[in-house]
């Protein structure tokens, strides 16, 4: 995934013919979609040529994306809770250092997480302890296990309003799947960008206003 965010940051010097077939959102999603089924994750349709927004700014994302070290989930994300559920799967993949969560295992440590975590002596975990390399359901048995590494994923066990979901994931990898898949699909499509409301940017990382 760096390799391609560093090739799409790149300058595009081809004509606006060819920079048409090269938007940034088609990229990044397509790349992303293409790294789940390789993992062992669900394949889902991908509607590819939106185009990117004219703003960019990491301060429209605040209080919008959960910290990993909420403790409680916004009422306003639980109104659906099968998608808080569905969003924060993406936990399943990845790795994080040992400042995320050292919170809930120096001092006094989370009693909901498993005493093996607990023990953790290093700079960092996999956010899924058992499986680390398979896109699978795994995070929602680590959950009921109290493997759960991020204490704001571990609130998926303890609201009462998630927890159904996690219980029947943990329980049906399939159905996790076929959510899963639906979920990206609905994102996909969430908001597209017509006419003069986007642009295809010339470079990934800023919107072409910026760089006249």
């Amino acid at each position: 995934m760096g390799l391609i965010l560093f090739h799409v940051s790149r300058p595009c010097t081809s004509s606006p013919a060819v920079m048409l077939y090269l938007v940034r959102t088609s990229i990044l999603a397509s790349a992303t979609r293409n790294l789940i089924v390789m993992i062992g994750g669900p394949n889902y349709k991908l509607p590819l040529g939106r185009i990117d927004s004219l703003v960019s700014q990491a301060t429209s994302v605040e209080g919008k994306l959960a910290r990993v070290n909420d403790t409680k989930i916004p009422k306003s994300r639980l109104q659906r809770p099968r998608n808080v559920c569905i969003s924060w799967s993406g936990h399943n993949i990845g790795f994080v250092h040992c400042k995320e969560f050292a919170n809930r295992i120096f001092a006094k440590p989370d009693p909901t997480m498993n005493p093996k975590l607990v023990a953790i002596d290093s700079e960092g975990s996999f956010l899924d302890v058992i499986t680390p390399g398979t896109f699978d359901n795994m995070l929602f048995k680590n959950l009921m296990n109290g493997l759960g590494v991020l204490g704001s994923v571990q609130l998926l066990l303890s609201d009462p309003r998630t927890r159904p979901f996690v219980e029947k994931y943990a329980k049906d990898n399939l159905a996790f799947s076929a959510d899963f898949a639906r979920a990206m699909e609905k994102l996909n499509v969430y908001k597209v960008k017509v006419d003069n409301q986007g642009e295809v940017r010339r470079r990934c990382d800023a919107p072409n206003t910026s760089r006249k």
